[in-house]
């Protein structure tokens, strides 16, 4: 596997960011580690807004990505919860998502509960 990373003068105008695009574009059988947007050039591309209170919550487990219906049992588990940005696929072992803040200890309660008892 080869990865690469952008950050600084790769970031730091449109120009450069289209030109690190077209860099990913062109190599699709790399892994690549995309950092910083310290001159704010992100926007040029899109509307980026930051959201606060958020708690980011991890299932791990051994080989989740290959157990079927893991990720339904879990969101069904949390229909009550708002779930937001979820990444399964990062890594073998864990599923990840985001949720309000105020509902992060209620949400690993009933997980536990339901998967540990």
């Amino acid at each position: 596997m080869i990865v690469s990373k952008f950050g600084g003068t790769s970031v730091e105008s449109f120009e450069a960011m289209s030109r690190s695009a077209q860099i990913i574009a062109d190599n699709p059988n790399r892994s690549w580690i995309v950092i910083s947007d310290t001159a704010g050039t992100l926007n040029e591309f899109c509307d980026v807004k930051v959201e606060y209170n958020l708690a980011l919550v991890a299932v791990i487990g051994n080989a989740m990505n290959q157990t079927s219906g893991i990720s339904g049992q879990l969101f069904s588990i949390l229909k009550d919860f708002n779930i937001r940005l979820v990444c399964h696929g990062a890594s073998a072992n864990n599923v990840c998502f985001l949720v309000q803040e105020h509902y992060a200890e209620a949400v690993v309660q009933t997980l536990d509960q339901s998967f540990i008892g």
